[in-house]
């Protein structure tokens, strides 16, 4: 089963250059979750299955307190914090940046992480 989450506002210190970096900025994350949920349909009880909620949780309290050059690296942690749930098998994540193109509304990044 996936679960999405989708446009999930957080901000962060985020960008190549150092003028960039000297406040939070915003970032708009999509997440697609594969996870066993065999058990999750069989009981009906939330510690049986991925609770988003939980997610988002370490998501927003995390980023806060990083600070990433480049778009990547703030995508496979985002990765890497959904995975700590046991329960997934696969995240894929895209990381918007919004505002930072001349001609285009965002720019985007997507980095798949496999158990």
């Amino acid at each position: 089963m996936i679960v999405n989450i989708r446009n999930l506002k957080a901000e962060t210190l985020l960008g190549a250059y150092t003028k960039e970096r000297s406040k939070p900025r915003p970032v708009i994350i999509h997440l697609a979750i594969d996870f066993d949920h065999v058990a999750a349909v069989a009981s009906d009880k939330l510690k049986d299955t991925v609770d988003y909620g939980a997610i988002e949780h370490v998501i927003i309290e995390s980023l806060p307190k990083q600070t990433f050059a480049l778009l990547e690296g703030l995508a496979v942690h985002v990765g890497g914090l959904v995975m700590q749930n046991p329960l997934v098998r696969e995240v894929t994540v895209e990381i918007e940046k919004p505002g930072v193109m001349l001609h285009a509304e965002s720019v985007s990044v997507v980095h798949k992480v496999i158990r």
